[in-house]
């Protein structure tokens, strides 16, 4: 399970599969509970951003099928931040007015959601409002997700640009110094894009 989602934090979506496939197997025979859904959720992103959106739903609905306390937190958000993501921004919506019902279980799993919050509000045109959101998640905070602040960092650089039509250069140097820390390959070329969309040179 860790390594599905270190994997995910690199950007390795094949090798997240493999371990989400891997840890999946042996948790339905042994575990249920959080484990379960943080596992399916990450296999599930996985399936996502390799285009195979059918076996990345099924996932989904099995994670959204999960009706306990802190299990349900989990598998709204999560499943929220993939739709959002991947297929579709609406829905991710609808299942934020859910989450709201819901106390997160942690105050990681709250900064969590309100990242996904922001980046949905980015998505969805108001950039501004996501901005805003993004600037109240305190760095260096602990959430149990890894390479959380280093999206944290891309998407704050995303927003500011869409907002303002600028990228303060501290946080994409600060994105792009992390991104080297954790060997995230993807993540550093996402940096380096939001560099390039804001260089002078740019026509």
């Amino acid at each position: 399970l860790d390594l599905a989602w270190v994997s995910r934090a690199r950007g390795d979506a094949q090798g997240a599969g493999e371990a989400g496939r891997a840890a999946l197997a042996l948790l339905q025979a042994s575990s249920s509970g959080t484990e379960i859904t943080a596992v399916r959720a990450v296999t599930a992103w996985s399936h996502a951003h390799l285009g195979d959106w059918a076996e990345a739903r099924r996932l989904l609905d099995a994670t959204l099928a999960e009706q306990d306390g802190p299990t349900r937190f989990e598998s709204l958000v999560e499943a929220a931040d993939i739709m959002g993501s991947y297929n579709d921004p609406g829905r991710c919506a609808a299942l934020l007015e859910d989450l709201r019902l819901i106390d997160p279980p942690t105050e990681g799993f709250g900064y969590y959601a309100d990242l996904v919050v922001a980046e949905n509000c980015v998505r969805s045109g108001q950039a501004q409002r996501g901005l805003l959101l993004l600037r109240t998640i305190p760095s260096g905070v602990l959430t149990g997700y890894p390479g959380f602040h280093l999206r944290r960092l891309l998407s704050l650089g995303f927003a500011e640009w869409v907002a303002a039509g600028r990228v303060y250069p501290g946080v994409t140097n600060a994105a792009a110094d992390l991104a080297r820390k954790q060997r995230a390959a993807s993540t550093l070329a996402a940096a380096a894009r939001l560099q390039s969309i804001d260089s002078p040179g740019l026509s």
